[in-house]
C-alpha cells in the first residue's frame, strides 16, 4: 500500500466557544479526534521522522499510513491544553510559532481581527468601513474568496478577505488597531495571555516540536522578493535564537493558493527548511515527500475525522 501522510492543523484550543470569530476546539473534542485518527488506522509520527524520510527520499520509517499534529500561531493554549493531551497520549507535535510573539507586548493583527469577530459581527465591522474600502473586496470573485475561507459563511469571508489580502500595511494596522482598542483595556495583558513564553518555546525546540509561521503572519506570496526573504529570515532567526535549535520547518501563515508561491517555496528551501506545511487540502504520498517536502498539503481540525465537515472529505481517508 502507498504511503497516506494525514496532516491535521489545529489552532485555537479551550474550553468553552466564543458565539462567533473564534473557532476553537473543546479539549474533549480534540481528545476524541485523536482517538477517531488512530481507529482509522493512523500512526502518529513526528516532525523528526518527517524529516529524515524527506532528506533519505523512503517513506518507510512513517509506515503505510501516518498523521502529524500541528498547530499554528505560537498560542500559549496550544501549548498549555494541547501539548498535555498529546503528552498524555504519547503522540508527538508540531508547533509553528511567528517570530514577533515572542516576548512581545503587543498583538499581531491577525489576532487582534480574530478577537474583534468574537465581538462584534461582520455586518457591524463592514458597516464601519469606509465606502473606498468595501468596494476593493467587491471586486473579487466570489470563488477566490470561498476558496480561501471555505468554512466561514461568505459575509464574514469577504470581510476576511479584504482584512487580510487586500488592505496594505499601513490601512490594515490601522483599522484593525481602532476596532482592537474598543475591545480590548490592555494590549500588553491581552498578549501575554495569548502567546507562548520564551520557556515554553524553548521547551518544543528540545523536543524538535518547534516550526516557524513567519514573522509578522501575513501572507508571503504577496511581498517582493526582499521582502520575503526578510519576512522569513526573521522568523527563523528569532526561534533558533530563543530554542538554541536550527527550526527546520515552516508553515506560511494562511496557506491557501493566494498565500504561497512557487518563490515561497524556493526561498523557503534556501533559507534550510526541510519542510513546509500550506492548507491545501489533501493526503501526502512518497512522492510529496521526495519532490514537494516544502508544499504539504494539510487538513483542517474540521475537515477529518469528527469534524463538521468531515463529509466533503470522507474519501480521502478511505483504504
Amino acid at each position: 500500500m502507498a504511503l497516506k501522510l494525514l496532516i491535521v492543523n489545529f489552532h485555537y484550543i479551550r474550553e468553552s466557544a466564543p458565539v462567533r470569530g473564534i473557532y476553537n476546539i473543546t479539549p474533549e473534542a480534540f481528545n476524541r479526534q485523536l482517538e477517531a485518527i488512530q481507529a482509522n488506522g493512523f500512526r502518529f509520527v513526528s516532525m523528526d521522522d518527517l524529516h529524515i524520510a524527506i532528506r533519505e527520499g523512503n517513506s518507510e520509517r512513517l509506515g503505510q499510513k501516518a498523521c502529524l499534529i500541528t498547530f499554528d500561531d505560537g498560542l500559549r493554549e496550544s501549548y498549555e491544553l494541547g501539548l498535555s493531551i498529546l503528552d498524555s497520549k504519547g503522540i508527538p507535535g508540531a508547533f509553528y510559532v511567528s517570530g514577533e510573539t515572542i516576548g512581545k507586548k503587543s498583538v499581531l493583527d491577525v489576532h487582534k481581527f480574530h478577537y474583534i469577530q468574537s465581538e462584534l459581527s461582520s455586518d457591524d465591522i463592514v458597516n464601519n468601513l469606509p465606502p473606498h474600502l468595501r468596494s476593493r473586496a467587491d471586486k473579487v470573485a466570489d470563488e477566490v474568496v470561498k476558496a480561501q475561507y471555505a468554512w466561514d459563511d461568505f459575509s464574514t469571508a469577504k470581510l476576511k478577505y479584504l482584512i487580510n489580502f487586500l488592505l496594505n500595511p499601513e490601512e490594515k494596522q490601522a483599522l484593525v488597531q481602532t476596532m482592537f482598542d474598543k475591545c480590548v483595556s490592555s494590549e500588553s495583558l491581552f498578549a501575554e495571555k495569548l502567546y507562548m513564553t520564551r520557556t515554553q518555546i524553548q521547551d518544543l525546540g528540545k523536543r524538535g516540536f518547534l516550526g516557524g509561521h513567519g514573522n509578522m503572519h501575513i501572507p508571503l506570496a504577496g511581498l517582493s522578493v526582499q521582502a520575503l526573504r526578510q519576512e522569513i529570515a526573521k522568523s527563523k532567526s528569532a526561534l533558533d535564537e530563543v530554542s538554541g535549535e536550527c527550526v527546520e520547518s515552516i508553515s506560511y501563515p494562511y496557506g491557501g493558493e493566494t498565500a504561497i508561491s512557487e518563490e515561497v517555496f524556493f526561498e523557503s528551501q534556501r533559507q534550510g527548511f526541510v519542510s513546509g506545511m500550506t492548507m491545501i487540502r489533501g493526503l501526502n504520498t512518497e512522492h510529496d515527500l521526495i519532490y514537494g517536502g516544502l508544499r504539504l498539503k494539510r487538513f483542517d481540525t474540521n475537515d477529518v475525522f469528527g469534524g463538521k465537515s468531515e463529509a466533503m472529505y470522507r474519501g480521502y481517508f478511505n483504504d
